[in-house]
């Protein structure tokens, strides 16, 4: 038998949901669209739980669904199918040897946490009871007019419906996070095959079948005719899979200069429009805009800079380059002659 501290057993009663809700780190991501919504999980969790126990035998029933839930997995000792073959699941207090006159009766435990969390999954994991049939549901499953005993399923508009609404919602947040400027695209890639399809639109297939299916085409019926590699069959698989959620994803076709994108240059347009009135006010848009005034800019990449920098103090410390002068600059010697290369500093402040 294992024992836990106080410390170990509270730890572990807090991973436990609460009547408070459902834990955060056990909520959805803002980028999940969920068919059933993370407020709805506790309701719906009591009443899986209670359509289940209703129907347990009367040797694991108690006074209420909690009691009957404590006996079935504090205390183990029913029965699941397992791969078509019933199997009992240990209990928690056991007899592995008889008494006998000259051996004592011996018991077994079966009290960890890992027991505990066992009895639980093969509880909850019973394919004939409600929240087993509601573990085992998949996409298209959960979207079929007909429960799994062949009854009709009366929750099915109202799935259908949230169906279609968070589909659209997932394509809609798939889209990139920027806006293309489509006039200044067309002179920037005058022959970019871009302007037919700015984004890629990449859905795993959707597992859906019947009713499901026609709201699915629907919706996604106008991006696939924005693609013209794709066909709308393409978001659907042959009804082979049993996928539980969908991946959606969305990207540029390809690259896109700065100068198109309107997530950068609306602002510094917006911006510009009320400045550019008087000299002053323009003075103040450049101002802490940039490290460098633009004839002082060094349009290179980091490791190229760094190379010169390097280049520099090696130079200067190898006699390679003379002591800089505003008149006339500085030179740098190399076995193929000198070069004198003038300040820019003194020419750009006498300018502005």
């Amino acid at each position: 038998m294992e024992a836990l501290s106080n410390a170990d057993i509270r730890t572990e009663i807090s991973k436990l949901p609460s009547d408070t809700g459902v834990p955060t780190r056990f909520s959805p991501t803002p980028f999940d669209f969920c068919l059933v919504e993370v407020d709805e999980w506790p309701d719906l969790f009591k009443r899986l739980v209670r359509e289940t126990t209703e129907r347990e035998t009367e040797e694991f029933r108690a006074a209420d669904n909690a009691g009957t839930l404590r006996r079935m997995i504090g205390g183990g000792g029913f029965t699941i199918n397992r791969d078509g073959r019933d199997e009992q699941v240990a209990s928690a207090i056991g007899l592995s040897a008889e008494w006998s006159r000259v051996r004592s009766a011996q018991f077994a435990t079966n009290l960890s946490v890992a027991d505990i969390t066992d009895r639980a999954r093969n509880w909850v994991g019973r394919p004939d009871v409600a929240i087993g049939m509601f573990i085992a549901e998949n996409l298209d499953s959960y979207l079929s007019p007909t429960e799994r005993d062949g009854l009709p399923n009366r929750d099915f508009p109202n799935r259908l419906a949230k169906f279609q609404d968070q589909l659209s919602l997932a394509l809609n947040a798939a889209t990139p996070l920027i806006s293309i400027d489509t006039n200044v695209f067309s002179r920037v890639h005058p022959n970019s095959t871009m302007t037919q399809s700015m984004a890629t639109l990449n859905v795993e297939p959707l597992p859906v079948s019947g009713e499901a299916r026609d709201v699915a085409e629907t919706v996604l019926a106008p991006y696939a005719n924005r693609h013209a590699t794709k066909a709308l069959a393409d978001f659907f698989d042959d009804g082979t899979t049993s996928a539980e959620t969908v991946l959606i994803v969305s990207q540029l076709a390809g690259a896109v200069h700065p100068s198109a994108v309107m997530s950068l240059t609306q602002p510094i347009n917006s911006a510009w429009q009320q400045t550019k009135v008087s000299s002053a006010t323009i003075n103040g848009f450049w101002q802490f805009r940039r490290a460098r005034i633009l004839p002082e800019a060094v349009p290179v990449s980091p490791g190229v800079l760094q190379s010169m920098i390097k280049g520099w103090f090696l130079g200067r410390a190898f006699g390679l380059i003379d002591n800089p002068t505003s008149s006339d600059g500085f030179s740098i010697g190399s076995p193929r002659g000198t070069k004198k290369i003038p300040l820019a500093a003194t020419a750009v402040r006498t300018s502005r």
